[in-house]
């Protein structure tokens, strides 16, 4: 089983989205030819999704339904954007930061551990 989270970066450093769409599609579809149950976990950090002009989800989104792979449209929803659950660079999650998308993450993984 594999989680791949990507996107953010890219959108920071305004890498087109068809190119970053391009290499989570490749990732995802390795993972599973070789055997990986596969979760595509998006990112919808606010100031990254206003400068992919909403683009983001819509990325993750077709390349799930393409690949049929599951998706979990955001995984730091909640996290994103809080002072108390982020470093003081307000992008990467502190301790508690990290512990919630961990806890989000388990009902979309444990269909994957069938």
């Amino acid at each position: 089983m594999v989680v791949v989270e990507l996107g953010a970066n890219d959108v920071f450093r305004r890498v087109p989205s068809d190119v970053w769409t391009n290499d989570l599609a490749e990732i995802v579809e390795r993972f599973q030819a070789a055997g990986s149950g596969v979760l595509i976990a998006g990112t919808l950090f606010p100031p990254f999704e206003l400068r992919s002009g909403g683009e983001a989800e819509s990325v993750y989104r077709d390349v799930a339904r393409l690949s049929s792979a599951p998706l979990l449209v955001d995984l730091v929803a909640g996290v994103a954007g809080d002072p108390t659950l982020n470093v003081a660079d307000g992008v990467h999650p502190n301790r508690e930061g990290h512990r919630r998308p961990a806890e989000t993450l388990w009902p979309y993984l444990l269909p994957l551990l069938d």
